[in-house]
């Protein structure tokens, strides 16, 4: 039986967290319509924890959405193996960039800052308790409220650009 360490625990734990449901989710978007792919944020990036980092790969899949997906160490078989994916596109509100992401019919979002080597990643808090009926009333309440620290779960997952190309 192998042993699982204490970085493998609390790293599963994060990404669980991260891309689990402790973040408002809504069956609209934000927006219907994405901006245009940015090429800087394709391609595969890397936790900075642990031996075994998680990460996700960004790809294009037409000319405003991305494929996300998030791959994660199973010890088991001492491996990668894919834990989600989401069909995402970007908002811009006033300057703040939302990855909305989509999966089973549900969208959760996230605000995302880009730099050259790294993106930053705040999930929009579960602690909302409005409902919405269109992507207006949601884009509303975000422009709203997108500025206010308490719109946003603590703790950003912060991935940096991986040159290893191999998943």
């Amino acid at each position: 039986m192998k042993r699982i360490t204490i970085n493998n625990i609390l790293c599963a734990i994060f990404m669980l967290v991260f891309f689990a449901s402790c973040s408002y989710s809504s069956e609209y978007p934000i927006e219907d319509q994405g901006l245009p792919i940015k090429s800087e944020i394709l391609g595969k990036w890397t936790q900075d924890a642990g031996v075994t980092p998680d990460y996700i790969t960004i790809s294009k899949l037409n000319d405003t959405q991305y494929d996300i997906k998030r791959f994660a160490f199973d010890t088991q078989d001492s491996s990668y193996k894919e834990q989600s994916s989401y069909k995402s596109h970007l908002s811009n509100l006033q300057g703040t960039l939302f990855m909305n992401m989509e999966s089973g019919g549900q969208y959760i979002f996230k605000k995302l800052v880009i730099s050259s080597n790294k993106l930053v990643f705040s999930s929009v808090t579960s602690n909302i308790d409005e409902e919405f009926t269109n992507s207006e009333d949601l884009k509303a309440f975000f422009l709203k409220n997108k500025d206010l620290s308490f719109f946003y779960n603590e703790g950003d997952e912060i991935y940096k650009r991986s040159d290893d190309t191999q998943q």
